[in-house]
C-alpha cells in the first residue's frame, strides 16, 4: 500500500509564493528596524544622561576648587585664623566664619549640604551642620558676629559682593 504525500494534519498545505514570502521578510524587516529605533533611542537616552552627569560632575569639580580662596577670604576678612575653620571650635568669630563660607557657597554654587559639609569638615561629613548654619545666619541677619566685632552678617555678605560677582564669573554664571 502507497503511503500518502499529505498526511491529514497536513492537507491543504501549500508552499507559499513569492508575494507571501516577500510580505514576511518585509514585516520582519519592519519589526527589526522597529527594534533597532527602540534601542537608539535607549543608547542616546543613555548617553544624555551620561553627559549631564559628566558637566554636574565637572561644574561641582570647579566649586570645588574655588572653595579654599572662598574660605581664606572670609576667614581673612573676619579676622579668623584659616587653620581653626575646620576644627570642632564655637568660638563665635569661626562659627561666623563658617556660616558665611556655607552661605556664600549655597547662593552662588550647585554644591548641595553634604558636599560642602564634606568640604568643610572632612573628618565629620554631617550635612545637618550646614544646613543648621543657613538658618541660623537667615536669623542673625542683622545682628552682629560676634566676638567684639561690631560688623553685622549682613555687612559681611555685602562685602563679598563683589567676590561674589567674580565668582560666578569664574563659574559661568551658574547658580
Amino acid at each position: 500500500m502507497a503511503r500518502p504525500l499529505l498526511t491529514s494534519h497536513m492537507r491543504g498545505w501549500k508552499p507559499w509564493t513569492s508575494a507571501q514570502s516577500a510580505a514576511v521578510k518585509e514585516l520582519a524587516a519592519k519589526k527589526l528596524q522597529a527594534q533597532h529605533r527602540k534601542e537608539e533611542a535607549r543608547v542616546v537616552a543613555i548617553l544624555k544622561t551620561y553627559d549631564t552627569e559628566a558637566a554636574h560632575k565637572a561644574e561641582v569639580a570647579r566649586c570645588t576648587a574655588l572653595f579654599p580662596s572662598i574660605r581664606a577670604e572670609v576667614c581673612r576678612y573676619i579676622g579668623v585664623d584659616e587653620s581653626l575653620f575646620s576644627t570642632t571650635s564655637r568660638l563665635p568669630k569661626i562659627v561666623s566664619a563658617r556660616m558665611v563660607v556655607v552661605y556664600l557657597m549655597r547662593k552662588n554654587t550647585p554644591l548641595s549640604f553634604p558636599q560642602l559639609q564634606i568640604l568643610m569638615t572632612p573628618h565629620t561629613g554631617a550635612h545637618s551642620t550646614g544646613i543648621t548654619q543657613m538658618q541660623r545666619l537667615r536669623t542673625k541677619w542683622e545682628e552682629d558676629i560676634g566676638g567684639g566685632d561690631p560688623r553685622t552678617f549682613r555687612e559681611i555678605i555685602e562685602a563679598f559682593d563683589s567676590a561674589t560677582l567674580k565668582f560666578r564669573e569664574a563659574t559661568n554664571g551658574n547658580r
